[in-house]
């Protein structure tokens, strides 16, 4: 389109080669492709139609719009034992924060570190309730989550081993069950179907989407309260099956003129409208404005 535009105005130059190719084609088709590439990537990004393609940065930006935010990760959670051959003589105490851990890996030098969240103790007084049939320990089993965030985290069955620094009367540790709740950061498509499913859910056939229907599209309401089912705030139930009550916070400014002769001093004036907001002028039968305070 740009030779085009050259040669309709001059078939004479050279649009082939040379400075006209050089200086008025080339340099402006590259920019103008490289825009034309920024509008379609900008169109799938609002459309979420390849969000696993999108740069993250780009991808929080948009569904910040509506109040999304990518999930960090989480910690795992898992069920550590506290374990012992014999009976426990003197109250065994497992304290808040105890570092646990897995072997260190011979091929990364890296381990996960776990800490308690919780305290528990075995108590002398009653051991067999600790007493564990099927291993013949006793055994006291206590939640742990991990120290950092990540699907790194997630680790199997008896592979938390590791008792990072000593604690009085227990064997060994171990894990029956393996790790969960440990997740990664949020992909790309994971946050584009929460942004998406966040959307839907604005949608007037549900309570959040009525509001914000109401909100957006009445100045003059402040506040929406929507109300269904057995809501003792409803008032149409009996009357329409599945009915749906909103019951709106706001304020519409109404004026009224209300004309009235003066009855004496000190003598209520009773108004046919309220609550009175203003009083705008007190005249005499002549038209002579009174002075408030004054007159």
């Amino acid at each position: 389109m740009i030779i085009e535009g050259i040669a309709s105005r001059d078939p004479s130059l050279d649009t082939r080669i040379g400075p006209i190719r050089d200086l008025q084609i080339d340099p402006v088709a590259e920019v103008l492709e490289q825009q034309n590439n920024r509008v379609v990537y900008l169109s799938t990004l609002n459309s979420m139609k390849y969000a696993e393609r999108a740069v993250p940065d780009d991808l929080d930006d948009i569904v910040f719009n509506e109040g999304v935010v990518r999930w960090a990760g989480s910690r795992a959670l898992a069920t550590v034992t506290f374990s012992r051959s014999t009976p426990p003589t003197s109250n065994l105490i497992v304290p808040l924060n105890f570092p646990v851990s897995t072997p260190t890996d011979a091929s990364t030098g890296a381990s996960v570190v776990f800490r308690t969240i919780e305290s528990k103790t075995m108590f002398a007084s009653a051991p067999m309730a600790y007493y564990n049939a099927d291993t013949q320990k006793y055994e006291i089993d206590v939640l742990v989550t991990s120290v950092t965030v990540g699907a790194t985290t997630e680790v199997g069955p008896y592979t938390i081993t590791v008792m990072r620094r000593p604690i009085s009367g227990f064997d060994e540790i171990f894990n029956r069950e393996k790790t969960s709740a440990g997740r990664g950061l949020e992909t790309n498509l994971d946050l584009a179907d929460r942004y998406l499913l966040h959307i839907a859910g604005s949608k007037p056939g549900v309570p959040a989407g009525i509001k914000r229907s109401v909100l957006d599209n009445f100045s003059s309401v402040s506040d929406a309260y929507v109300v269904y089912g057995q809501n003792v705030a409803m008032t149409r139930e009996q009357f329409d099956a599945g009915a749906v009550d909103i019951w709106v916070l706001g304020e519409q400014p109404a004026a009224k003129r209300y004309v009235t002769s003066y009855p004496g001093v000190e003598t209520l004036i009773p108004l046919d409208r309220q609550p009175l907001m203003t009083v705008t002028a007190v005249r005499d039968s002549l038209g002579n404005l009174f002075v408030q305070d004054t007159d």
